[in-house]
């Protein structure tokens, strides 16, 4: 899911890895909950990729200030992260 969620903000035009990879870490549950998943499940699969998968990565997909308020914040007023 998390994956998929990646490779549409490559079809939006974003190339940057770090900055697609964070766009995806946010857009993943949503991307879940299009496919047919309720929001819990769809957030645990977004926590997952957070936790488990963002740290594994190597540098170049990964960028400062991609968190919870941070300058990459896609909903900045929105509590939840990713």
């Amino acid at each position: 899911m998390h994956t998929l969620a990646h490779e549409v903000w490559h079809l939006h035009g974003i190339s940057d890895e770090r900055i697609t990879e964070c766009y995806a870490l946010q857009t993943t549950a949503r991307a879940a909950m299009l496919l047919g998943a309720d929001a819990t499940a769809a957030q645990r699969t977004a926590d997952y990729a957070l936790a488990r998968l963002y740290p594994r990565l190597p540098d170049e997909y990964r960028v400062g200030g991609c968190g919870s308020g941070g300058p990459r914040d896609l909903r900045p007023t929105d509590p939840v992260w990713p």
